[in-house]
């Protein structure tokens, strides 16, 4: 038992990520009684798993198979309850986000080899705002991915020092992250260097329209998204936040357009065939 990072809810309970634990997150209740594990990570199957599975005996997929699923690298909590795990290295899941049954709650799925590379984005710290937006540190990049609540991303940004030179923005050895309500972001690293990087007016736009957006309220939130557009057209939340817009107002053209400019083939789909 080798925990590495502990968080705790309102009722006390703590949630520990333990090193080398492969079982989930240990929980634990707030006298310290062993609750059990919690949003343990899957083992990958590959086609050559599959078909050792097929004709092998069970004598000898115990010799030749042995997947065990990745163990988490961080955790954080927010004054929900709700659980943000990361994981390093291959995983499908880099980035969790847990309700109290251990069930990942991100619609939008986080893809680990981010850049079309063949290096894992080894997410080491997450924090989340007090909107639910969450900020992960990549080890790998050293930088910072910005995901909404439902895990469409909204932005990166930060990067990591390969020079050896001193440079704001620019980190060495980053470990940790964390948000405060003003979307202000703080980055730690190894040597004890803590950098706070500040969201521009085009990034508080996006935070503001975001607000109307994840509370359902997509044609007030409309002209937000417009001037996002008009500074950035490639957005995908913005273009995304648009086709809602419009398909609330049963303008199902313009909404097909706008979720097949953010790759959204289920609204697109919902949206033709209204």
């Amino acid at each position: 038992f080798k925990p590495t990072k502990v968080v705790a809810d309102k009722q006390g309970n703590l949630y520990i990520v333990s090193e080398g634990t492969t079982n989930g997150i240990i929980q634990l209740n707030a006298e310290g009684e062993f609750l059990g594990y919690f949003g343990a990570n899957l083992t990958q199957s590959t086609l050559i798993h599959e078909l050792q599975k097929r004709f092998f005996s069970e004598e000898m997929l115990d010799f030749f198979i042995k997947s065990v699923p990745q163990s988490m690298s961080n955790i954080a909590i927010d004054d929900q309850g709700i659980v943000y795990a990361t994981t390093k290295g291959d995983t499908e899941e880099p980035l969790k986000k847990l309700n109290i049954a251990g069930k990942n709650l991100l619609t939008n799925s986080i893809p680990n080899n981010f850049y079309g590379k063949d290096k894992y984005l080894n997410f080491v710290s997450v924090a989340v705002d007090p909107d639910g937006n969450m900020i992960a540190l990549s080890a790998t990049y050293g930088q910072i991915f910005l995901f909404d609540k439902s895990g469409s991303n909204i932005g990166i940004c930060g990067a990591k020092n390969e020079g050896g030179n001193n440079e704001l923005g620019i980190t060495t050895n980053p470990i940790a992250v964390g948000v405060d309500a003003e979307h202000r972001i703080y980055i730690g690293d190894a040597q004890g260097n803590v950098q706070v990087l500040t969201p521009t007016p085009f990034m508080k736009l996006i935070y503001e329209a975001l607000v109307l957006y994840n509370d359902g309220r997509y044609v007030e939130s409309k002209e937000l998204w417009e001037e996002v557009l008009i500074r950035n057209s490639s957005i995908a939340i913005a273009n995304k936040g648009l086709g809602h817009s419009y398909y609330k107002q049963q303008d199902y053209a313009s909404a097909m357009d706008y979720f097949k400019r953010s790759n959204d083939r289920t609204n697109y789909s919902n949206a033709f065939w209204e």
